[in-house]
């Protein structure tokens, strides 16, 4: 399992993960609950359980770490929603679509929500497409622009190599 550091300054929340996958908050500045289990990481899958209750009204959405959803490498996530179906989408589909807020008032780490409407994992695959498809055109776009530049007038610097032939 790989355990990767988060950045963090010193006295801040701190995310860990065990040698069985289950994923550690530490939150120094609550006296009620500080070290938490927020979920587990089993491959390269992020399961979490919540509750009705845990829908973030306001977003109407589900609320992450950020720094796991940050800073650690898995590609999907399974929420286990108590009476109902699990909600699956992906770690970048997060990334992409969801909203950071900051508790500090509750001294609370920072977390990112991903409305309800956006789970599911066609959706986020189909999102992440569209996203690939967009760098492909732009990196082509850029490839074609610097071929239009390539002039006599205007020659563009190539390697040199120091090998003797």
């Amino acid at each position: 399992m790989k355990k990767e550091p988060s950045p963090r300054e010193p006295g801040q929340h701190n995310v860990t993960v065990s040698d069985d996958g289950t994923v550690h908050l530490y939150l120094p500045g609550k006296e009620y609950k500080s070290r938490r289990v927020i979920g587990k990481i089993v491959g390269d899958v992020f399961h979490c359980e919540r509750q009705e209750k845990d829908v973030f009204r306001a977003l109407n959405a589900i609320g992450f770490n950020y720094e796991l959803i940050r800073y650690f490498e898995f590609d999907k996530v399974i929420v286990h929603m108590s009476g109902t179906e699990s909600l699956v989408t992906t770690r970048r589909h997060i990334l992409r679509v969801g909203e950071v807020r900051y508790f500090k008032r509750n001294d609370l780490e920072p977390q990112i929500f991903l409305p309800l409407d956006d789970f599911g994992l066609a959706k986020a695959q189909e999102a992440e497409e569209l996203d690939r498809r967009k760098r492909d055109q732009e990196e082509a776009e850029s490839i074609q622009m610097n071929l239009e530049l390539e002039t006599p007038e205007h020659p563009v610097a190539t390697e040199v190599s120091d090998e003797v032939v």
